[in-house]
């Protein structure tokens, strides 16, 4: 199945300190300050929610579905009033490319509700290399 947002980068973090950057299902907002009001969570590890308010308002709750190792990271959105989409997941591969370099391949499946697929294709696009950076910034700190 082709993923309907795919983007691959390299940043130079160690992959264990962009794992446990991604791991931390609760600090999004750390990643995301400018999109994200807030987060709440409930429950711990596979299948925990984290319900996240966004900056302007609207709502996303989304479930950890897979945390494997420091490579696989996996979660999938159950409510959402703030995004024209449904029946979204997204996973997230790592790899180590060299001692200190990370190739993140970020993807998702989902499908955009109304006549917006390529403007929710493009705003997802952007949300992942918005969160990387996020992970970059974060690693400079």
């Amino acid at each position: 199945m082709a993923y309907t947002v795919y983007v691959q980068r390299e940043i130079d973090l160690p992959q264990k300190f962009v794992f446990g950057a991604l791991n931390d299902f609760c600090g999004i907002k750390k990643l995301l300050p400018d999109m994200i009001d807030s987060v709440e969570c409930s429950g711990s590890g596979i299948g925990m929610l984290r319900n996240i308010t966004l900056q302007g308002g609207g709502r996303v709750i989304e479930r950890l579905e897979i945390s494997r190792g420091d490579d696989l990271f996996g979660y999938s959105i159950i409510e959402n009033d703030a995004l024209p989409l449904q029946d979204y997941f997204a996973f997230v591969e790592l790899r180590t490319t060299q001692e200190k370099k990370t190739e993140i391949t970020y993807q998702s499946n989902f499908k955009a509700t109304g006549d917006n697929s390529e403007e929710m294709t493009g705003a997802i696009t952007q949300l992942y290399n918005s969160i990387i950076d996020g992970i970059v910034t974060s690693g400079q700190q």
